[in-house]
């Protein structure tokens, strides 16, 4: 097979594939015990939970999550985002 043919089967083969994109951090809560698949899932209120000293000190640390979502990791924030209606697609 030379140059041009190959680059027409790899074009070919890309027309014809169909991509799954197997990452999901919507499913790192389940896999991290905080959403078992079947259940209802509620997590606390993030504006009267009390986050423990050193989640709060983490958070402040990094700066990039709040104590709530740093401790619940993706469930604090995926939860509230289903509960609101939000469909993955």
């Amino acid at each position: 097979m030379n140059d041009r043919e190959m680059k027409a089967h790899a074009a070919e083969l890309q027309r014809q594939s169909i991509d799954i994109d197997g990452h999901s951090d919507i499913l790192i809560a389940v896999t991290d015990g905080i959403a078992p698949l079947g259940k209802k899932m509620r997590l606390p209120d993030p504006a009267t939970w009390e986050a423990p000293a050193n989640v709060v000190e983490l958070a402040r640390k990094f700066g990039l999550f709040s104590p709530h979502d740093l401790y619940f990791g993706s469930g604090g924030n995926f939860i509230r985002v289903f509960e609101q209606g939000w469909k993955p697609a």
